[in-house]
Formats: C-alpha cells, structure tokens, sequence
C-alpha cells in the first residue's frame, strides 16, 4: 500500500491545523487593521513542510489591469504581495479573527424596520405553491 498523500490529503491535513489569524497589521493610510503576507507564511512554511507539498507560482498568463498606489514604485510587489497573500488564505480556508471588509462597512444609519402586516391564508397558499414546484420540484 502507497504510504504518499495525495494532493487532496496534503491540503486537508494543512487545513486542519489551521485555526485563525488575527488582523494584527495596521494601514496607516486607510486606517484599518489586516493580516500580513508574513502573518500567512509564517504559519504555512512549517505545515507545508511537514506535509512535503510545495507551491510553485509562475507568470505564464498575462494580463493586464489598472489600479493606484501612493507610490508607483512599489505598485507591482504591492499587487503581487496582495494576490499571494489571499491565494494562500483561500487555498488553505484561513479565517480571520474579524472578516469584515473596511470598505463594505455601512456606517450609515439603520434603515427602521416597519411592520408589515401578516399573510393572509391565500398568500401562504401562493408561497406554498411556488416553493414546491421551482425548489422542491412537486407539482
């Protein structure tokens, strides 16, 4: 019997062992707290080893894009930084200790929430209905 892992394995075993990180770096422009590529290989580089799998990253597709960084010198490593960081936490499922994106935050006031009145027997009917033909598939 074939003692090796398969990818699949490798993966499954690195995955785990992985908990969380937490956003322990802070951006000083934007002002909002995020996990450092450092953060992600620091806890990865042991597990991968263990595991014996390796990552090979390469640049054999191109393309092309537009964005903005303060400082154009450092725009490509900025990018690249970026994309390995969260190909690594996808690939390996690690959350975060807060998710929550600094620029999907709504900090506007809640919307009142208004009472409705309840469905009549009729209208119960017609979900009824509707959810057993388009989701449970009954006539």
């Amino acid at each position: 019997m074939n003692n090796t892992n398969n990818i699949y394995q490798k993966l499954e075993q690195i995955q785990s062992k992985l908990t969380h990180l937490t956003k322990s770096e802070q951006n000083r422009f934007q002002h909002y707290k995020y996990v450092s590529e450092y953060q992600i290989l620091t806890i990865l580089k042991p597990l991968l080893a263990e595991t014996k799998l390796i990552l090979l990253l390469s640049d054999t597709k191109e393309s092309f894009t537009t964005g903005q960084n303060t400082d154009i010198a450092k725009a490509k490593g900025s990018a690249e930084t970026y994309a390995i960081k969260y190909f690594l936490q996808k690939l390996f499922l690690i959350p975060t200790s807060d998710n929550l994106d600094p620029d999907k935050l709504d900090t506007s006031k809640p919307k009142e929430i208004v009472a409705t009145k309840p469905l009549t027997e009729a209208e119960k009917e017609q979900v009824k209905h509707f959810l057993n033909k388009n989701v449970y598939g009954k006539p």
